[in-house]
């Protein structure tokens, strides 16, 4: 780290706020500006509020949060503006900030914490942390974490739901992720025939010192942790290294402890900036196979070779989609259905005749043949795509012979594939009221996107409001 006094940012450092947009993304820029400085630039540059979806954004949420350090302290506001920039994926960036010359009271050395403006970008969860260790395992340290669960149907919420979690094993030096994510809910644990299995053994060795952030700071054994907002609710430190989990996941920091730090946060005054709403991503409009990717990677998109598909798989826009882009044959986690069975047995083959009476409503178009694509948590319920019109309907396996119609789930696999990848990027918040908040914009993007969406029986459900239902 750099060392000696710390040099104060320049005050006579002069910008056009109106070249801000170019200026953020400059590491070298943000190392000299003020803390100050930029903020009030950003609200004259963006007076409708700042860009979603950008390191910008996420300025902002560090102001709104009470992230206000004073000038004097010019090294602590480069520390958050450094986990920034790892957190977006940039780390080329933030070693030239980290290296312009100031010193940071702390570095950090990587991050699954994912701050609004980088959501996008991310395949990391950064759902809420509930709890935070770092154990000995194997001879090395390693983070235990548990992130909270999510349901976004909210039908299918157990009461104990509330103490349900994803598990993670973390490699504390480098960040890897060594096991899970792994779902605890102890409802289904009950009612397995074996005990649950932890991802780590429950017994191992403790290492370092835990702290929880309260009204007064820090509170626990750890010495020397820099402030933070009170959405950053776990730390653990581990001799020079600090892991820190909050209300957008969690990540691991380099000490010192000779630099300048102290306690700063003051969410006493509003933000100086606003935030923009956020539009309908565009590339959900015509997802292709990069943008699933980057969330589901590229192993998890089921294709097919165009000789391969089933002759009864009629429609051309749903073929190419199927061969050129994929489908995510996977777990949808905050949906509570799956779509393995594409990877396990491909498109399965099933008569519309013996699915959808002729009598129920959406029977025009639909060809003779449909196709399994997911199958729901309850094992009763298939989600297929029908060969001739494209669309993506529900059926009951357990209603009575010609009944077994459950609605609309889109009208084209392409529309399906974009609403699970925006639920899965989008829907999350450091709290209850920011979760519900994030519901409200995927309804009215889900419904944008897709306006049949309206009349499904299974999305109302879904755009039910959080905060009226929990």
């Amino acid at each position: 780290m750099t060392t000696g006094p710390e040099p104060t940012p320049r005050p006579d450092r002069t910008f056009l706020p109106a070249e801000l947009p170019a200026l953020i993304e400059d590491p070298l820029f943000l190392a000299r500006v003020d803390r100050a400085r930029l903020l009030a630039g950003m609200a004259e540059c963006w007076p409708d509020g700042v860009p979603a979806g950008t390191l910008a954004e996420d300025v902002h949420h560090l102001d709104r949060l009470g992230v206000r350090p004073p000038s004097e302290r010019h090294g602590e506001w480069l520390s958050w503006l450094h986990l920034l920039l790892v957190s977006h994926g940039r780390a080329d960036d933030a070693a030239a900030l980290a290296d312009a010359g100031y010193r940071l009271p702390w570095r950090t050395v990587w991050s699954r914490w994912v701050p609004p403006g980088a959501r996008a970008a991310c395949r990391a969860s950064g759902r809420q942390v509930v709890a935070l260790r770092v154990v000995e395992h194997e001879g090395a340290p390693v983070v235990s974490v548990h992130e909270q669960y999510v349901l976004a149907r909210l039908e299918r919420m157990e009461p104990d739901d509330e103490d349900a979690y994803y598990e993670y094993a973390v490699e504390l030096d480098g960040g890897t992720v060594l096991a899970g994510p792994q779902l605890y809910r102890p409802f289904e644990a009950d009612d397995l025939p074996d005990p649950y299995l932890p991802v780590l053994p429950e017994d191992l060795p403790e290492l370092g010192e835990a702290a929880l952030n309260g009204p007064d700071g820090w509170d626990g054994g750890a010495a020397g942790l820099p402030a933070a907002p009170a959405q950053v609710g776990h730390a653990v430190r581990v001799d020079g290294l600090a892991v820190f989990g909050g209300g957008w996941g969690y990540y691991a920091v380099e000490l010192d402890p000779d630099a300048a730090t102290g306690p700063f946060v003051d969410g006493s005054a509003p933000a100086v900036t606003a935030l923009a709403p956020a539009g309908l991503p565009p590339e959900a409009r015509r997802p292709d196979r990069e943008w699933l990717a980057r969330y589901y990677g590229s192993a998890a998109l089921w294709t097919s070779d165009p000789a391969d598909l089933p002759a009864g798989l009629r429609h051309e826009p749903t073929r190419r989609f199927l061969t050129e882009v994929g489908f995510p044959a996977v777990y949808h986690s905050l949906l509570d259905f799956g779509s393995g069975t594409l990877a396990e047995k491909g498109l399965v083959e099933l008569r519309t005749a013996e699915l959808h009476s002729p009598e129920e409503s959406d029977f025009d178009g639909l060809g003779e043949h449909a196709y399994l694509i997911a199958t729901d948590n309850d094992g009763l319920t298939m989600i297929t795509v029908d060969g001739e019109s494209g669309r993506v309907s529900r059926y009951s396996s357990d209603r009575e012979e010609g009944d077994h119609y459950l609605g609309l789930m889109a009208s084209s696999i392409e529309q399906f594939a974009a609403l699970l990848r925006l639920y899965g990027t989008y829907y999350y918040g450091e709290d209850e009221a920011a979760l519900a908040d994030s519901g409200r914009r995927l309804r009215d993007w889900a419904l944008e996107l897709d306006p049949g969406l309206a009349a499904s029986y299974f999305w109302p459900e879904i755009f039910q409001d959080r905060e009226d239902y929990v």
